[in-house]
C-alpha cells in the first residue's frame, strides 16, 4: 500500500523541482482502488498545469514580440529626430524610456 504512495510522492517532488514530463506510472494509475483514482487525478492535474504553463509561456512570448516591434520603430524615429532641431534633452529622455521598455521585454 505504501509503495504506490511513495512513488506518487517522489513524482510530485520531481515535478515541483521542474521535471514536468513525469507522471505517476500507468501500473499505479490503472489500479481499481482509491490509490489508482488518486494517481489518475494526479496525472490529470499535472497535465492541466503543464498545459497552462505552456500557454502562459506562449502568451508572454507573443506579448514580448508585439511590444518589440513598435519599440524598434520608436527607436528609429527618435534617432532620426535627434539629427534635426528637436530639444536634445527631450529626445534623450524619450530614448532612455524607450530603452527601459526594451529591457522589460525578454527576447524569445
Amino acid at each position: 500500500m505504501s509503495r504506490p504512495l511513495k512513488h506518487m510522492e517522489s513524482t510530485a517532488r520531481a515535478i515541483a523541482e521542474g521535471d514536468n514530463a513525469l507522471r505517476v506510472s500507468d501500473r499505479i494509475a490503472n489500479r481499481r482502488d482509491e490509490v489508482g483514482a488518486l494517481a489518475t487525478a494526479f496525472n490529470a492535474m499535472t497535465q492541466q498545469l503543464c498545459s497552462l504553463l505552456e500557454r502562459q509561456t506562449h502568451l508572454l512570448r507573443d506579448i514580448s514580440h508585439d511590444l518589440r516591434t513598435p519599440l524598434t520603430r520608436q527607436r528609429i524615429a527618435i534617432e532620426l529626430a535627434s539629427d534635426g532641431s528637436v530639444d536634445a534633452d527631450l529626445l534623450a529622455s524619450i530614448l532612455r524610456q524607450n530603452e527601459r521598455l526594451e529591457a522589460m521585454t525578454p527576447r524569445s
